[in-house]
């Protein structure tokens, strides 16, 4: 059973990192870590992170990791790793810690033939230029506050270029009552589908829309689903309910200035 589970995180931690590679380019920083990098979106943290190898980094390449990172001009320090940091190297540089988890659905068929579901949603996927301006306004509403809308704005340009130009990745913009309710993305590869930034507007909740969303794409997709939910996202036993276990964990530390 652990052999099996072992091979099962390799093959989406596989897909994971396909995606990963449609936005950032890695290469050797240290001894003990590598470095993805998007020069475009250079002010996302999930895009430019360190991710150590096969063990920790020590302190010296931490401060090297800062200082290069400063030399850019960015002001943060995110790490990756599947294993948690030592507590040293977390208090020596007061790093937040947040664990997110994968979860992937299980017995696809059963379990997606049982969530609700409201047949007054509509769901467009971003084929349409209409769709993609109120996919803008949605992200604006509910993350500009956090990030700043010029970084809503340059992100989802970009994601939406990649949606139009690679097969297998869509966004997906749910109306309900005439108006733009939800929207999330979906990228399937190596026999996996993704689906992750699921948000639905205020207005709309508890009306079914994010469950739509999902059954949507777990129907249109024959690859096995997963999806990421933080150590203290609400909607993760909402998840767990609608079949989902989670499989694997990644351990993000961040440290801004």
């Amino acid at each position: 059973m652990r052999l099996e589970q072992g091979k099962l995180c390799l093959c989406i931690r596989k897909a994971e990192q396909s995606f990963k590679q449609l936005f950032s380019q890695k290469h050797a920083f240290s001894e003990h870590m590598e470095k993805w990098q998007d020069d475009d979106l250079y002010d996302m943290y999930d895009h430019n992170q360190f991710v150590p190898l096969l063990d920790d980094p020590t302190g010296k390449e931490l401060e090297q990791a800062i200082a290069y990172q400063r030399q850019l001009g960015r002001g943060f320090l995110k790490i990756d790793t599947r294993e948690k940091l030592d507590e040293v190297l977390i208090k020596r540089f007061s790093l937040e810690e947040c664990c997110t988890e994968t979860m992937l659905l299980r017995n696809k068929k059963e379990n997606i033939a049982r969530w609700k579901d409201n047949p007054d949603v509509i769901i467009y996927d971003s084929a349409s230029s209409d769709v993609l301006a109120d996919l803008l306004k949605i992200d604006i509403e509910t993350f500009a506050s956090d990030y700043g809308e010029d970084f809503i704005r340059r992100r989802d340009a970009r994601y939406v270029k990649k949606a139009m130009e690679i097969p297998g990745f869509h966004y997906y913009v749910a109306y309900l009552d005439g108006k733009p309710a939800g929207a999330c993305y979906a990228y399937a590869i190596d026999g996996y589908v993704v689906m992750d930034a699921l948000v639905v507007r205020e207005a709309f909740r508890k009306r079914y829309v994010a469950t739509t969303l999902m059954k949507h794409i777990a129907s249109q997709f024959k690859e096995e689903m997963f999806l990421h939910a933080d150590a203290d996202d609400t909607p993760k036993e909402m998840y767990r309910k609608m079949g989902f276990e989670t499989v694997d964990e990644l351990y993000e530390y961040l440290k801004m200035w």
